[in-house]
């Protein structure tokens, strides 16, 4: 009797510790059937959860019989707003009503928490906001009143922050304080150029780096970009790298961490889409860190080195590659003949393109200002009748190539990473800009052009 007991306690047991997983039950007051979905992040990449339908009554229950990551979410119910809610896994079975006042939680410590953050912050917000406002009509005696009491209102909300991070040491709601409540705050004395300086050395003072549950969030995608574009952006490339080793440095406390930060980083500079994109400083974290320890395997690391190799084709400064091409009538004529202005522009394009169009209907009027540019347009692909069928459409003036013996040529010597892609060569065949657009172009040959 006592052994059969006993298996039946195991059994249950057995069975209890399978059954954990997260159960999240969400209520609103609206009685409407709507969608329900929530997203989270694994190692800094966005990724849908779930997505379901709530019932007539406003409701739906997320659940599954694993363990939801430790990490920020983010649940959108139909077209209220975004709310954002943090999971560990001392703590998988909760609910969040929403209501038109934000959201209440039950049986999570650390959400309702962050609540109680989230509302106080909207207090010291209105208060700051009214001080300022007093101040712009205020006399100097008065604002020197008001600068006090800003600093008290300053100090009071550091204070409620600290009382936040004792009470939930350890949390992930912790670390996200201590981010966002303890940010830099450069002396009110310095020029903006100190304050972009003292910002670039102290930005991610009160980031944790050794905490690897703030790569299952957004934060540090959105803390990265703000300082890549922000302090880094419009900076030398000496300055980028001295910083960019520094955030290395600093997030290096944790493998994990810093691999994924590198990755990241590598993965802004060489993105298409993003005005980060700098082939220089890709190939300074591709060399210098992706290469040396991140990449984990050979597919991974022969991807970094075709990025490096195609970043590498034709440099600023150094004689761009020559191709052997014809025009449109098919009479042979070489890229280094072509080039032959004081100030070249060289821009590869597709007729089928309206980026192309835009771009030379934007640019052709401002070209016939400076006499000294020439403009060689090179047509990379195959559908030569295409070409031939659009040459009317060309501006005036502007020697058009293509590669009509197919030789793939232009593909191989240039990195064609987007369509219209146009370059400013100088008379002796060397780069002298890469990835221009109409801003760029217009700048360059107003101080050059004349």
């Amino acid at each position: 009797m006592k052994r059969s007991l006993l298996l039946l306690a195991f059994s249950l047991f057995i069975s209890a510790a399978f059954a954990e997983g997260y159960k999240i039950k969400i209520t609103s007051d609206s009685a409407a059937s709507v969608p329900a979905k929530i997203k989270g992040w694994q190692n800094m990449i966005a990724y849908m959860l779930d997505s379901v339908a709530t019932d007539g009554r406003g409701s739906i229950t997320f659940e599954a019989d694993t363990f939801l990551p430790g990490g920020l979410y983010v649940l959108t119910v139909g077209n209220r707003g975004a709310e954002f809610f943090i999971s560990d896994k001392k703590n998988q079975n909760f609910s969040i009503h929403l209501t038109k006042d934000g959201a209440i939680y039950t049986n999570s410590p650390e959400n309702e928490a962050n609540r109680k953050y989230q509302k106080q912050v909207q207090i010291f917000s209105k208060k700051a906001d009214s001080l300022r406002a007093l101040a712009e009509k205020a006399s100097p005696m008065q604002i020197a009143i008001l600068e006090n009491e800003f600093k008290k209102l300053q100090q009071e909300s550091t204070n409620f922050a600290k009382d936040i991070i004792e009470k939930n040491k350890g949390t992930l709601l912790a670390t996200f304080l201590k981010i966002y409540a303890f940010q830099p705050n450069p002396p009110m004395t310095l020029s903006q150029e100190a304050v972009q300086e003292y910002m670039r050395q102290h930005f991610f003072d009160s980031f944790d780096f050794n905490d690897p549950r703030i790569l299952n969030t957004e934060v540090p995608n959105r803390k990265l970009d703000e300082y890549m574009y922000y302090f880094l952006h419009n900076q030398p490339d000496s300055v980028k790298e001295k910083y960019i080793t520094l955030l290395f440095q600093k997030a290096s406390v944790n493998k994990r961490v810093y691999n994924e930060i590198v990755l990241y980083v590598f993965r802004r500079y060489e993105g298409l889409d993003t005005p980060l994109r700098s082939e220089e400083m890709l190939r300074f974290v591709g060399q210098n860190y992706m290469l040396k320890g991140v990449v984990t395997n050979d597919a991974q690391r022969f991807r970094v080195e075709e990025s490096i190799k195609r970043v590498s084709l034709n440099m600023i400064g150094e004689k761009v590659a020559d191709l052997q091409l014809t025009k449109i009538d098919t009479t042979p004529m070489s890229l280094y003949d072509a080039l032959k202005g004081e100030i070249n522009l060289l821009m590869f394009f597709n007729p089928g393109c309206h980026a192309c169009q835009e771009t030379m209907n934007l640019i052709s009027p401002m070209l016939k200002e400076y006499p000294k540019v020439n403009v060689v347009a090179i047509y990379p692909d195959e559908d030569f009748e295409l070409l031939k069928s659009y040459s009317d459409n060309m501006p005036k003036g502007w020697i058009v190539l293509e590669d009509y013996h197919r030789t793939g040529e232009v593909r191989r010597k240039y990195d064609l990473f987007a369509i219209p892609l146009m370059y400013l060569v100088d008379k002796n065949k060397v780069l002298i800009m890469k990835d221009v657009n109409a801003e760029k172009l217009e700048d360059y040959l107003r101080k050059n052009g004349r």
